[in-house]
């Protein structure tokens, strides 16, 4: 069962029974994330992700510990087109959660305390971030690669630069992104729990949003790609390599995805093949398709020593090459599609990450099609010329990045 409803004011809701699961998961995204921060405030939407789950709801508890008090789970995360509220929870416990995430997301009760205190821990994670090679060099990689945009900006902000907005600041941004900007919900349950939920959204705070329309985009200040760091004394260190990826509203988006299985970290891609069975290395090893509305990156993440670098960054320009030129056989890229699809159905057989991708997939919904379905099909019509021309279109744009 997948069904598409909207509230009287428009926002859409997606019913989901399909996993025929007991506990129920609701989902709030909202369509602006780190992209959208002013320049003098980014890292605002980070610090949003956290005031949401932190502040009081009913009375003084917070939604993240509401959560926690009924045996349930809930986080939120932020990108930079979206923050993403959610939460997971007992049938017993389904609309209350409900009413309380509604509540929180549309009407956050936070203080100039609860913003100075947040921010302290948002802080905290942007330095151990800071601290992992691997998101540093991802970060770098996209630096380089959307270099003046607001995609070039860490998605959760510069931990030597973070804004310290008083309550008013946030809640005035938050109220603009609420007004101006697509709101999707999501709901991943029993088919009668999710009935009855729908009917809490439909007299709760967010059906009573007045949508008004995309304001202008900030204006941003460009940016100097964000330097790896390199350790000339490490003994590992982490290439990513790639270049331009599919907006997911574009008609590459499903080559792009099945690229990232023809050469990734699984047993059947080339790259696996070439670095773990012929020169063995690449213990870690993984591809990376992030989707933008309009725009995206493609990029394979590679650990190895410092010296074997140089070969393993030919070795992946290499693969790119043998698919761009038609020399990679058609049947690995049969295999790969396979692997694409079929990746699909098992990552979203969790109700958490199903719920993400019904919100992500409603402004593309135009029927009661399970995105699970739409994506499949998308990913099945993909052909070997199709895989070859974006590969070629990463080959055009491509950059890489060392990190240690």
């Amino acid at each position: 069962m997948f069904v598409v409803k909207a509230l009287d004011n428009g926002v859409r809701v997606a019913l989901d029974g399909s996993l025929g699961v007991r506990s129920v998961t609701v989902c709030v995204s909202l369509g602006a994330g780190a992209a959208h921060d002013a320049a003098d405030l980014s890292g605002l939407s980070h610090l949003v992700e956290h005031l949401v789950l932190e502040a009081p709801c009913h009375g003084d508890t917070s939604l993240s510990k509401w959560v926690d008090s009924v045996g349930g789970q809930s986080n939120a995360s932020t990108s930079h087109e979206a923050v993403v509220f959610w939460a997971r929870v007992p049938p017993e416990a389904a609309v209350e959660c409900v009413r309380h995430l509604d509540l929180a997301v549309a009407q956050p009760r936070i203080t100039d305390e609860l913003c100075a205190s947040e921010r302290s821990v948002v802080l905290q994670e942007l330095l151990a971030a800071a601290a992992d090679p691997i998101d540093v060099a991802r970060e770098s990689f996209h630096g380089k690669l959307f270099a003046g945009g607001p995609f070039a900006r860490p998605v959760g902000g510069d931990p030597d630069d973070f804004p310290e907005p008083s309550a008013e600041d946030v809640l005035r941004a938050h109220r603009n992104t609420l007004a101006s900007y697509p709101v999707g919900i999501s709901l991943v349950g029993p088919p009668d729990l999710l009935a009855e939920s729908f009917d809490v959204l439909a007299v709760g705070e967010l059906a009573r949003l007045e949508q008004a329309g995309a304001p202008t985009p900030p204006d941003w200040t460009p940016l100097e790609p964000p330097r790896p760091a390199a350790d000339p004394d490490a003994d590992y260190a982490y290439l990513v390599a790639g270049g331009p990826g599919a907006g997911r509203s574009t008609a590459r988006w499903a080559a792009a995805e099945v690229l990232a299985a023809a050469i990734g970290g699984t047993p059947g891609s080339v790259l696996y093949e070439r670095l773990r069975g012929e020169l063995g290395m690449g213990y870690q090893l993984q591809s990376f398709h992030t989707a933008y509305h309009d725009v995206g990156s493609w990029s394979v993440v590679v650990g190895a020593p410092p010296e074997d670098v140089p070969l393993v960054e030919r070795t992946v320009h290499d693969c790119l090459e043998a698919v761009a030129s038609g020399r990679l056989a058609g049947e690995h890229l049969d295999a790969a599609k396979r692997q694409a699809v079929g990746s699909v159905l098992l990552d979203n057989e969790d109700p958490v990450a199903l719920a993400h991708l019904d919100c992500a997939w409603l402004p593309r919904t135009g029927s009661d099609e399970p995105p699970v379905d739409a994506v499949r099909r998308l990913l099945a019509g993909v052909s070997h010329g199709d895989v070859r021309a974006f590969a070629a279109q990463v080959l055009e744009g491509y950059t890489h990045v060392v990190a240690s």
